[in-house]
């Protein structure tokens, strides 16, 4: 049914909202059916694949001026990662995660080559009380 029968239509049948059948669709990698803005599907050049997971979906995007969405779908039906989370998992090691609050913030990102304000965030988001010498 995904990509034959609008979204709206299938969240009224099994009732769900259609912010979820669309959530599944796209993580599927199946286009929504027909177009809402009248313009044809992207055709893919091998080119254009190679740059899937090299660059975040967003610049991606930018440089072939296709929504962040669109590049997204395409790099998860061909089951490439995301450049931007290999690079976060790169990036937080487990040494580095047990820095965060052993030391300033600012001290870590400068030996990451980071901004403060990126391991700040990370460190609260992961519930990491700050460094007591700061």
């Amino acid at each position: 049914m995904l990509g034959k029968i609008r979204d709206a239509a299938i969240a009224r049948k099994i009732g769900l909202d259609n912010a979820t059948v669309a959530w599944k669709r796209r993580s599927l990698g199946i286009a929504p059916m027909g177009n809402r803005r009248g313009r044809a599907g992207h055709n893919w050049t091998k080119k254009q694949i190679a740059m899937l997971g090299k660059w975040p979906d967003q610049e991606v995007g930018r440089r072939l001026n296709l929504h962040r969405h669109q590049v997204a779908i395409k790099r998860i039906a061909l089951g490439i990662p995301n450049s931007v989370t290999q690079q976060a998992e790169m990036l937080w090691t487990a040494e580095v995660v047990a820095q965060l609050g052993k030391r300033l913030d600012r001290e870590v990102a400068e030996e990451l080559g980071i901004t403060a304000s990126r391991v700040s965030g990370y460190r609260q988001r992961h519930g990491i009380p700050m460094s007591k010498s700061s």
